[in-house]
Formats: C-alpha cells, sequence, structure tokens
C-alpha cells in the first residue's frame, strides 16, 4: 500500500485545498516503448472510495400435521430463503492512480440473488393386529435453486462528488449477467412387517430425479 511508502513529511492538501498526489515519476513500460508518468493517488484520498453493500435475506418454514383416521398421519412441510444483495463501488479520480496526467473515476454495480425453497410431504400408516405389525411410510420432497447475478461498469462519471451515478457516467465498459437453476425431485418409501416382535422384514424405495445428474 502506498500509506505504508508515503513520505511522512508530505502535505495531504495543495494550497488550492485539493488532495496532493506522489510527485511524477517516469518508467518505461516495456523496453523500446514511451515512457509513462505515474501519479500515485494520496492515501487519504484513496479513503473516499464510496464502497457500499445492501443485503435483504428471508427465512421462513412452515409445518403440518394431522391424522385422517386411527393409525394414518399425514406431514407436510415447506422452507424457503431468499438472499438479495445490491452492491456499489464508487472510486472518484482523487483516489486513483493517474497516468500521464490523464485518468479517470470509476463505478461499479451489482445484483446477486438467490432463492432456495424445499417441500415435503409423507404418509406413515401403522397398524397392529394380534401378533402382526405393519409399519408403512412414503413422501415425495422437492428442492430446488435459484441464481442471478448481474454486474455492470462505468467510468468518467460527471464529477467525484455528486453526479456519481451510472447516468452521469460518459463511458460504459462492460456488463455481465448469468443465471442458474437446480433441482431435485425424490419418492422414497417404507414398508416394514414385524411378527410376535421377534421377526422384521423390511422393504426401502427411493427414486431421485435432479438437474445435476447427467442423461442417461
Amino acid at each position: 500500500s502506498n500509506i505504508l511508502t508515503m513520505r511522512p513529511d508530505y502535505a495531504i492538501y495543495d494550497e488550492n485545498g485539493d488532495f496532493l498526489r506522489y510527485p511524477f515519476s517516469a518508467t518505461n513500460v516495456s523496453p523500446g516503448s514511451v515512457r509513462v508518468l505515474i501519479q500515485q493517488a494520496n492515501p487519504v484520498a484513496g479513503l473516499e472510495s464510496d464502497i457500499s453493500s445492501n443485503s435483504t435475506s428471508f427465512i421462513g418454514s412452515a409445518y403440518a400435521e394431522a391424522e385422517l383416521f386411527k393409525g394414518l398421519t399425514v406431514k407436510a412441510d415447506v422452507n424457503t430463503a431468499l438472499f438479495n444483495i445490491h452492491g456499489r463501488s464508487f472510486q472518484p479520480l482523487r483516489s486513483l492512480i493517474m497516468m500521464s496526467g490523464t485518468g479517470s473515476s470509476s463505478l461499479n454495480n451489482s445484483i446477486s440473488e438467490e432463492i432456495n425453497t424445499s417441500l415435503r410431504l409423507q404418509v406413515n400408516y401403522y397398524r397392529m393386529f394380534k401378533k402382526h405389525e405393519i409399519d408403512i411410510m412414503a413422501g415425495n420432497s422437492w428442492d430446488k435453486a435459484n441464481y442471478y447475478r448481474y454486474s455492470v461498469s462505468y467510468s468518467d462519471l460527471a464529477d467525484d462528488y455528486v453526479l456519481t451515478n451510472a447516468p452521469s457516467a460518459a463511458t460504459y465498459n462492460r456488463s455481465g449477467e448469468g443465471n442458474a437453476f437446480s433441482g431435485i425431485n425424490s419418492i422414497y418409501g417404507r414398508l416394514q412387517y414385524s411378527y410376535d416382535s421377534k421377526y422384521t422384514a423390511t422393504l426401502n424405495f427411493r427414486r431421485d430425479k435432479s438437474s445435476k445428474f447427467g442423461p442417461g
């Protein structure tokens, strides 16, 4: 960091009250190329970059259970989670390096969204008569996730203090956008039979279908 390399006797402001930069230094970008003058930003000015991130999140769940008749129980639960982040990074010209006396401010905006949802339904049946016990369970579950990302970059904003939003930028640099989806659906069951509390036989079944599984 130039905070560590800055001379301790170097002033923060010039006679006009503006941030004072390092003295110009000359360097060659590559052998035989034109010499470029690099002017480091004042470390105090570097603290004035406007970097913020606003996040919103919601997590909720619900559960219900009912006995339709003796021995038969139905259960259901749903869960959802929402995460939303809006980011902004504005770097004024006074906080950036100038090359050969030129430079520009920069603005980066970003959006990140994620939604996760799961739903489960399950039926249980239990019956006992004489020495026989029957325990049946069957269920179905759905899980899905949605992702969205967006970012955009600008430069040459109108000024460093007031007009620092996207419409005030003279140059559009680049942007990126993408979204993704993943999900899994499962069907499962279990049949258990016991006789005289001594002998037990169990049969399990499960089938999954996922967007992450390959074809075939």
